[in-house]
């Protein structure tokens, strides 16, 4: 071999020493990359699942506390058929139970998770599941706060006027945060002495009052929503009394006195 010629072979055997060391650095910075990413994307994961677990555990807990409200037993009894009725619903925390509660309910009676003592199981699914789609919800509110007390209600004159105000659209908006229908949910806006007439129930067409929720707190509101759901109430109707214990329990106040005089006006009604 010529001189000229090895001198040749040993530049080409530096270059690629050198180029072999270059591309071993760029191997090992790869693979620390890699493996920081490999890390990130597991603690990443990691993350996630535990976020998800809390979510579910957290749906889990709100399901078994919805189980056990008033509202969930009262939708539990009458089925998911008709309209939920609510007087007072504030900024609708309760409507967002009422909704869910009825919605769980549906759900179970078509899981097929329950005895089907049916003759056409499949039928009686059909049934619920158009009962859901055509169950409605009203919100009855001023959506300005309580009117002035007056009557009896001024014994005990512990709502100022204007005492929970939430205006109809942050109501809605609400509602819709947690997972409510806007479609399903009709709001009756203005004071009842306005809205609770039979004209609004016919435009309305409320024809099955299944559950029923009352949430006044003053005697005068409470007549006017017990007059207005009269002619709509059913055969196992249930009527919720969200302040029955206000004014300390007196029977000649609030909610429990309006119940009273409007049972003896209904001697037909059996509660």
């Amino acid at each position: 071999m010529q001189p000229r010629e090895k001198r040749t072979l040993e530049e080409k055997y530096s270059r690629l020493s050198v180029s072999h060391q270059k591309l071993k650095k760029k191997v090992e910075k790869l693979e620390i990359s890699t493996s920081e990413r490999l890390a990130h994307l597991e603690s990443a994961l990691e993350s996630a699942l535990e976020s998800a677990l809390e979510s579910a555990l957290e749906s889990a807990l709100h399901a078994y506390q919805r189980q056990n409200t008033i509202i969930h037993k009262a939708f539990s009894l009458t089925g998911v058929s008709g309209e939920y009725l609510e007087f007072g619903v504030f900024s609708g925390t309760s409507l967002i139970a009422a909704y869910h509660s009825a919605k769980e309910v549906h759900d179970h009676l078509t899981s097929g998770h329950w005895d089907h003592s049916f003759s056409d199981p499949e039928a009686r699914k059909t049934e619920f599941h158009r009962a859901w789609n055509d169950f409605r919800f009203f919100a009855f509110d001023s959506f300005e706060g309580m009117p002035a007390s007056r009557g009896v209600d001024k014994v005990y004159e512990i709502f100022p006027e204007g005492t929970y105000s939430c205006g109809e659209e942050d109501f809605y908006r609400n509602i819709e945060q947690y997972g409510v229908d806007r479609q399903k949910v009709t709001t009756v806006k203005g004071f009842f002495q306005q809205t609770l007439t039979p004209e609004t129930r016919e435009r309305l067409g409320i024809r099955h009052a299944g559950v029923v929720h009352i949430d006044s707190d003053l005697y005068e509101s409470a007549v006017l929503a017990l007059d207005f759901v009269y002619p709509a109430l059913v055969d196992g109707s249930v009527i919720i009394f969200d302040e029955w214990f206000q004014f300390a329990g007196n029977p000649l106040l609030g909610e429990r006195r309006a119940f009273s005089e409007w049972l003896q006006k209904h001697p037909e009604l059996t509660a």
